[in-house]
């Protein structure tokens, strides 16, 4: 096995956001550290380096103030640091980032470039993608175990919504790793005293020859137009009582919501104009939701879904204008990505939408590094401007604020969506046109070895019993409760985070979006990166602050301790069962 050069890019993320009063993150106080996906993807790097007598080399883009955090990248047995730092790489967004990126990679020699799949603080999981296609190169996308390298080849085990794929990719390439991958190390004092006196290496934009109209504000094909503080005002209703009183009102609430059906709204037929808003299908329920918001958005704009061997006629009833189905024999993410990036190059969408899924993470970063478009991560809200440009609405800096984006001049404008909120549309007479486009690019660069269905399932139930970092000591009994009521357990950033369960269980940007028609939301105080993965039908929560973010998208809430109300409503539970026996 060949002695591997291996760079790892580490984003130092802030422990915690800290806001003015008008809104404006205050970054001269914002202490930095390094987030558990890239932690992992150190961890990586280092037993690559052990097997294979290896050197690796961290590269960070970030503020001269960050040196600790560079350091203690060292600490865990790093080689060498280098701070990617100038005024021209300011207010650098994605596009921008992987460019720079790429560009001190190309001034060095290396087989191997790993990295986390999100960081904390944005989670748009767009840049590793990105630097792999700035620099032409394949890439593995949300690797849960590498298994074996050769001289040429890695090979690994990645996750993609409900499949395992072991996939094999040739050098050199990016590895983009979940945060389940490993448990990383703690740096040993020898190794902190080490790093303590080794010097960090600073490139400006002269050491990696970057054009500076591709840094920066200059260089960035999206734009924040605007923050502004998260405000939710939901009323929640309050459910009183003793505690047993409080148990048992809660399991009479869960029962009735079952007789709920749902609403559609009338989908109706309109003259269209030059506009076409395409969306990527890979969920049938998600793709409707998504006709459904560009619908809402512009009635007048054509409605074209874009599937890969698969043609949906009912899409029609839903809202769709038109259906492009793609037949492929060859298939994997590169090829579907290929195709698309033809297929956009050529018609120039005016917008163009996917489902926060792994695969739409994957097509439209790829889609957005390779032809400079604006590419929105995990939007909760889209809008229209004045001017008929899409304004792209999501949460930002830890969920405590609300940024609006747009595309700057780009003729396609693209988001990942959370399409959570959205009522359908439906006409049982609308018709479509389908235009089948048979295609047979091939790809070399990667090899899907094997893939199997995922047996185990996550959040798919009709009930979810979300765990807080308030109820952790309740664990256990939330899933006992979890199992009599034939419930889902999920769970938030900071339980997830602390190890007590894997970013299977994670509901929020991040992680999952629920379809439940109850949430149980036990010691959870609500940032927005969770909430927004909440699409249930009735929300509850049960938690002693009144004034908690959580409340306010609560239909139901009970205001008691957490570690007190779990075993009585288990209790309660247990009882309801032995009486129907």
């Amino acid at each position: 096995m060949k002695k591997m050069n291996i760079i790892v890019l580490v984003k130092p993320t802030p422990y915690k956001s800290i806001v003015d009063k008008d809104g404006n993150v205050v970054r001269t106080k914002i202490k930095n550290i390094i987030s558990k996906d890239d932690k992992c993807a150190i961890e990586e790097a280092l037993k690559i380096k052990e097997k294979t007598n290896g050197k690796i080399c961290s590269i960070s883009m970030s503020v001269k103030n960050n040196i600790k955090v560079l350091k203690d990248i060292l600490a865990y047995g790093v080689d060498d640091a280098i701070l990617l730092n100038d005024s021209v790489f300011a207010g650098s967004d994605t596009n921008a980032t992987s460019y720079i990126l790429s560009q001190a990679i190309r001034k060095m020699k290396s087989d191997l470039i790993i990295c986390g799949k999100t960081s904390s603080d944005s989670a748009t999981s767009q840049v590793g993608i990105g630097v792999a296609v700035k620099l032409d190169i394949p890439f593995l996308y949300n690797v849960i175990e590498i298994i074996d390298i050769h001289n040429e080849v890695i090979r690994c085990k990645t996750i993609n919504e409900n499949k395992y794929e072991i996939i094999e990719c040739k050098f050199p390439c990016v590895i983009i790793v979940n945060n389940t991958i490993n448990i990383p190390r703690i740096p040993t004092i020898n190794n902190r005293l080490i790093a303590a006196k080794k010097e960090i290496i600073t490139w400006d934009s002269a050491n990696i020859k970057v054009d500076p109209s591709k840094c920066g504000f200059k260089g960035s094909v999206t734009s924040v137009i605007k923050t502004t503080p998260l405000i939710m005002n939901k009323k929640a209703k309050m459910i009183d009582g003793t505690k047993s009183e409080k148990a048992r009102k809660l399991l009479n609430i869960m029962n009735r919501c079952f007789f709920n059906d749902k609403t559609y709204d009338e989908y109706i037929k309109t003259n269209k104009d030059n506009l076409e808003y395409w969306i990527y299908d890979n969920d049938f329920i998600s793709t409707c939701k998504l006709i459904a918001k560009c619908y809402k958005l512009n009635n007048k704009a054509k409605i074209v879904v874009v599937t890969y061997n698969n043609c949906n006629n009912k899409l029609f009833k839903y809202g769709a204008d038109k259906i492009i189905n793609i037949n492929i024999s060859d298939d994997n993410y590169i090829i579907r990505a290929k195709i698309l990036e033809n297929l956009v190059r050529e018609r120039n969408p005016n917008v163009f939408l996917f489902n926060k899924s792994t695969e739409g993470k994957i097509l439209s970063a790829y889609l957005a590094s390779k032809l400079n478009l604006g590419l929105s991560a995990d939007c909760i809200k889209l809008e229209l401007d004045g001017n008929n440009k899409l304004v792209q609405i999501r949460s930002a800096y830890g969920g405590t604020m609300l940024a609006n984006i747009i595309s700057k001049n780009c003729q396609t404008q693209m988001a990942t969506v959370l399409p959570n909120d959205e009522k359908l549309v439906y006409n049982e007479s609308n018709n479509g046109e389908i235009e089948i486009i048979n295609n047979n690019i091939s790809n070399k660069d990667i090899n899907i070895l094997e893939k199997s269905i995922i047996k185990e399932t996550y959040l798919d139930k009709e009930i979810i019993i979300a765990c807080g970092i308030g109820a952790i000591k309740q664990l256990d009994n939330l899933k006992e409760i979890s199992r009599l009521l034939n419930a889902s357990i999920g769970i938030t950033r900071n339980v997830c985070d602390k190890d007590y369960l894997n970013s299977n269980y994670l509901i929020g940007q991040s992680g999952k979006i629920t379809n439940s028609k109850v949430y149980l939301a036990f010691g959870i105080s609500g940032a927005l990166e969770h909430v927004v993965g909440i699409n249930s039908d009735i929300v509850i929560s049960i938690n002693t602050d009144c004034k908690a973010p959580i409340v306010k998208i609560s239909d139901y809430y009970i205001n008691e301790d957490v570690n007190e109300f779990i075993p009585i409503l288990l209790n309660k539970l247990k009882e309801e069962k032995n009486e129907k026996r």
